[in-house]
């Protein structure tokens, strides 16, 4: 088992984060992860009824959350976790941890009922999200990346109209997936365990975090040769250890239930997609796949470009434009840059500024403040999970204190002949493209000419 510390102020506070790398996902895995999780909660165990689980955690925890991390590793790999996120007083460590961890291969899968509630739920949370530009950057990202297809599948209209068509009689078979799904996180062999606390107590969390991996009962479902993994033995007294690179390979095998099959040919440079519901106002996305790495330093002058863009959008697309929202932003370890705006009355005049804005001249002020602002984003303090969770990362792609530092020196000594260069590369890196706006049926007609749409989605409302 590998693990890590962080030195973290708070007296007798420990914050504590589970990954659990999830490997070989399928189709079904990935359309079920956002219930599962909150199931976790919601669901409630066969020791523990949801009616008083929350209460149990808000006494036993200062905080408690489950989510799905992902990442293009330093070699450019897809790895996907599954993150286990909980707070405790440094005497009630090994308690926590052992409640936390317990709920995994526990959950009650039996209250058919409540899981539809739960999926209903879900199908209404998905519904709210329709009305956002990381819906439309989600849609158009998965055209232009093979990475972000699970990004896609986990939250973007394949997850939603899974929602919409599970129905009661599909309740039996998706208990079985989850049950078997919960059986596999639960016996994960290779936990990456974070810790944040102060130095003075890192040892006595360090052990009691072990004890309480070590304490876990066996699986409700075990028989007594079948208990849960007693790997709390292997962590032993060493706090840090190599984080090794994790490759998950994903299944995604057909297009997922009630999804339309894109004609998308791999040939095509620049892709249109245009989702149709029934909203006055417009949400837009447009992304082109980028080849940068954090391990070449230079990759910041493309940052600092696109803050400097961004300037530009919001002047013509914000304030003139009247779009509630805009932004540009380079997602290196993604491998794609993107422009987006939010409630926007247009469409075809937005697009039109993201092209212009490739080619704004840099102004030496605007220069600085960019600077100022890159280097202020990266030593902004962090404190507990968010700590954690920055470390965790910077681990998986391969970014070191050596290379961090060579990544501020570049932001420092940015000249705008780099924005220059960056700007011309981002230019070319722009003639293949994929865009993405979600509008109404009236708005995509009015377009059509303009925009040639490649495909209308009708989105299911």
């Amino acid at each position: 088992m590998q693990h890590y510390w962080v030195e973290n102020p708070t007296p007798d506070i420990v914050y504590t984060q589970f990954y659990i790398p999830l490997q070989r996902l399928t189709r079904a895995d990935i359309l079920l992860l956002p219930t599962y999780l909150a199931c976790i909660t919601d669901l409630g165990t066969k020791d523990v009824p949801y009616e008083v689980l929350g209460s149990e955690l808000s006494a036993r925890t200062g905080s408690f959350s489950v989510h799905t991390r992902y990442y293009l590793n330093a070699t450019q790999e897809f790895s996907v976790f599954f993150l286990m996120q909980f707070s405790s007083l440094l005497n009630k460590v090994e308690e926590t941890t052992s409640f936390c961890l317990n709920l995994l291969g526990n959950i009650d899968f039996a209250r058919g009922e409540r899981l539809f509630e739960i999926i209903n739920e879900g199908k209404h949370i998905q519904k709210t999200n329709l009305a956002s530009t990381s819906f439309a950057l989600t849609y158009a990202t998965k055209n232009i990346n093979t990475a972000t297809r699970f990004e896609y599948l986990y939250s973007g209209l394949a997850q939603y109209r899974w929602n919409v068509e599970a129905s009661a009689e599909d309740i039996p078979s998706i208990q079985a997936q989850l049950s078997h799904f919960d059986r596999y996180v639960a016996h994960s062999s290779q936990p990456i365990v974070g810790l944040a606390c102060r130095k003075n107590d890192r040892e006595r969390a360090c052990k009691a975090v072990s004890e309480g991996i070590a304490g876990m009962s066996a699986l409700p479902y075990a028989t007594s040769s079948q208990t849960r993994p007693q790997i709390g033995s292997q962590i032993g007294s060493q706090i840090e250890s190599q984080i090794e690179s994790i490759v998950t390979e994903c299944d995604f095998g057909e297009e997922p239930r009630g999804s339309e099959k894109s004609s998308h040919p791999s040939t095509t440079d620049q892709w249109h997609s245009a989702l149709v519901l029934p909203f006055q106002v417009n949400y837009n996305a447009w992304v082109c796949p980028v080849s940068l790495s954090y391990h070449n330093p230079q990759h910041v002058h493309f940052d600092i470009a696109y803050r400097l863009l961004s300037n530009t959008l919001w002047s013509k697309i914000r304030i003139e434009g009247g779009a509630y929202g805009v932004f540009g932003s380079l997602v290196v370890e993604r491998g794609f840059a993107a422009m987006g705006t939010y409630r926007d009355p247009h469409i075809a005049r937005s697009y039109r500024i993201f092209k212009e804005a490739l080619y704004i001249d840099v102004d030496e002020q605007e220069l600085k403040e960019a600077i100022i602002g890159t280097v202020g984003s990266a030593i902004y303090p962090q404190q507990g999970h968010a700590r954690l969770s920055s470390y965790f990362k910077r681990r998986v792609l391969g970014i070191d204190r050596e290379l961090r530092q060579k990544i501020r020196d570049c932001v420092l000594s940015i000249t705008k002949a780099d924005v220059y260069t960056a700007l011309k590369s981002m230019q070319d890196y722009h003639k293949t493209y994929a865009l993405a706006s979600i509008a109404h049926q009236d708005t995509i007609d009015r377009t059509k000419e303009e925009m040639r749409w490649d495909e209308v989605i009708h989105v299911p409302y």
